[in-house]
């Protein structure tokens, strides 16, 4: 998906973390913590167990990123014995 800002071609990309070189999930990996709006501890791991990862590129540099995550076990286990959490969650975001 090409488009354009400032001159430049930005490309959208929407992969599977695992068909992602190790070189592409450092890059992301940068970006997320760039941020400083995610915890760092374990960042790599929800990172390549996300459904997907979206990136930005111009060129051969990722400029923003984007996930559809998968909520970790313990998480599901918490929203199953706690359902009102689900719109607690809901209202922090």
């Amino acid at each position: 998906m090409p488009g354009h800002t400032n001159g430049s071609e930005l490309t959208v990309h929407i992969r599977n973390p695992l068909s992602m070189s190790k070189q592409e999930l450092d890059q992301y990996e940068t970006l997320v913590l760039k941020g400083g709006e995610v915890d760092a501890q374990g960042l790599r791991e929800r990172i390549e167990r996300a459904s997907f990862l979206s990136f930005v590129s111009d060129g051969s540099r990722m400029v923003a990123v984007g996930a559809v995550k998968r909520p970790h076990k313990t998480t599901l286990k918490k929203l199953e014995t706690n359902p009102a959490l689900i719109w607690s969650l809901i209202a922090e975001n």
